[in-house]
């Protein structure tokens, strides 16, 4: 359960058939066409961290925007970019500043959780005794939103 941050494993569609966590190493060692055949699933089911390149293509310097060009695909003609761990960390403080202020201030999903009334509650805790536990933050694995929000405002 400690994948339950900003991975959002507990969102998945329904038409996904299965779930599998991989690391950056893991997921590189996959044949080609596995691999594209995965980052398009995930665009298609609005998981991970995949970015359309153009957006974000204005935020990268020289040597970023080399790196990055190795973590692109072609997607229903749009170039898109797969951004993981070791990109993420190949990236300037400046840049991961200047991308966190662009994801943040894009039409997001808010979290709902402090707006349930009581009786709400007790119907997710009496139904759905797990969501509680899912609101947490992670102990171990990547970033969540507290440490996305803290590197912002630090700033």
């Amino acid at each position: 359960m400690n994948f339950h941050d900003s991975y959002t494993t507990y969102a998945i569609a329904s038409e996904a058939k299965w779930v599998t966590l991989l690391s950056t190493e893991e997921f590189q060692i996959l044949p080609t066409a596995l691999r594209l055949e995965l980052l398009q699933t995930q665009v298609k089911l609005n998981r991970g961290q995949l970015y359309s390149f153009d957006e974000y293509k204005p935020l990268l310097n020289n040597d970023e925007l080399e790196q990055a060009l190795n973590n692109t695909f072609d997607f229903e003609g749009q170039k898109m970019l797969e951004l993981n761990h070791t990109l993420w960390q190949s990236f300037s403080f400046e840049t991961q500043k200047n991308w966190l202020e662009k994801f943040i201030s894009e039409d997001r999903h808010s979290c709902l959780s402090g707006s349930l009334g009581k009786n709400q509650w007790q119907y997710i805790n009496k139904h759905f005794p797990a969501v509680k536990h899912l609101m947490g933050f992670a102990d171990t694995s990547g970033p969540n939103c507290f440490a996305t929000t803290l590197a912002v405002i630090l700033e």
